[in-house]
């Protein structure tokens, strides 16, 4: 829950301190994420196996890295900043529903946030970023 409130408060805050702080214990959040990830792994498996337990957690987080970037690149792009960490939060709590029912309610979660997000873009309930020219940009940053 605190990954999710980590999320929203910088799309709902315009005090710069707020966001940083906010985006600072979500990293932390994420350090221990992947230490008690691997004590779960580890905690799961025959001692012969813990090895290879830790590889596909590692795994996991390499995959996700490896396609979380491109993707929240594109998700920022058709619905901006804001748009991409509230995109984050709607599938925090997705996981975290499914984490309470069980695992299919995830893959069914995922599925529906994944489809949810382009068809609200395309019926008109989220707007598309005003992208502008380059000279406008460049005038912007002088």
């Amino acid at each position: 829950m605190l990954v999710i409130l980590c999320t929203l408060v910088p799309v709902l805050t315009t005090s710069f301190g707020l966001f940083v702080v906010a985006r600072t214990v979500m990293g932390a959040l994420h350090g221990l994420f992947v230490a008690v990830g691997f004590v779960l792994a580890m905690s799961i498996v025959p001692p012969e196996r813990m090895g290879r337990a830790i590889s596909v957690v590692v795994s996991g987080l390499f995959v996700s890295t490896a396609l979380g970037v491109p993707l929240g690149t594109l998700v920022g792009q058709a619905l901006g900043w804001r748009g991409s960490f509230t995109a984050g939060a709607v599938l925090s709590v997705v996981v975290l529903i499914g984490t309470f029912a069980n695992s299919s309610a995830v893959i069914t979660g995922l599925i529906i946030a994944v489809i949810i997000i382009p068809v609200a873009w395309a019926a008109g309930f989220l707007k598309p970023p005003v992208i502008a020219d380059a000279t406008e940009l460049a005038a912007a940053t002088v």
